[in-house]
């Protein structure tokens, strides 16, 4: 699963916080930022004409 830093749009992967996700505090490893957030996959949605 991929994490996203909401401060410098740094792509992390969850095993880069495996032993920060042990500790409870987990931070962006470039900026220190707190906000991370998971980047969803593209996904095409259908929607119905009305």
């Amino acid at each position: 699963m991929a994490y996203v830093c909401a401060s410098c749009n740094r792509e992390f992967q969850d095993k880069d916080f495996q032993a920060a996700l042990s500790t409870g505090s987990v931070r962006c490893t470039y900026c220190g930022g707190k906000s991370l957030f998971k980047k969803t996959p593209p996904v095409a949605r259908v929607v119905k004409a009305v």
